[in-house]
């Protein structure tokens, strides 16, 4: 692999920037990372891209075993499927403070 480009070492002065501001760092004590390259699908239609993100942060053990890449294909049906899935663990786990009231809101509307 050659040297970094222009634009990838200000990208990435820029990121050791940020993530030092969030971790209120001294500028003497920088923080450091690896940054790695990826293969992953391309979304099969222009919305699901956060549920791709998500799905690859779930999934990602470093090893591209779906054909060289990190994820498999997901077609438009099988994320709509994650991200119904997605959204009842969020609304339904343990830690939600409004998982009762959620509840109790959507089990009166099916009883109407």
């Amino acid at each position: 692999m050659a040297g970094k480009s222009r634009k990838d070492k200000v990208l990435e002065q820029e990121r050791v920037s940020v993530l030092g501001m969030l971790l209120n760092c001294e500028s003497d004590k920088k923080p450091s990372f690896e940054v790695q390259c990826v293969d992953t699908p391309i979304q099969p239609n222009g919305h699901d891209c956060g549920v791709l993100v998500l799905k690859f942060i779930e999934m990602w053990d470093g090893v591209s075993q779906f054909n060289g890449k990190a994820l498999p294909d997901y077609t438009t049906e099988e994320l709509q499927l994650i991200r119904q899935k997605f959204v009842c663990d969020w609304v339904l786990n343990e830690d939600n403070v409004l998982r009762d009231e959620v509840i109790q809101h959507y089990d009166l509307l099916l009883k109407k």
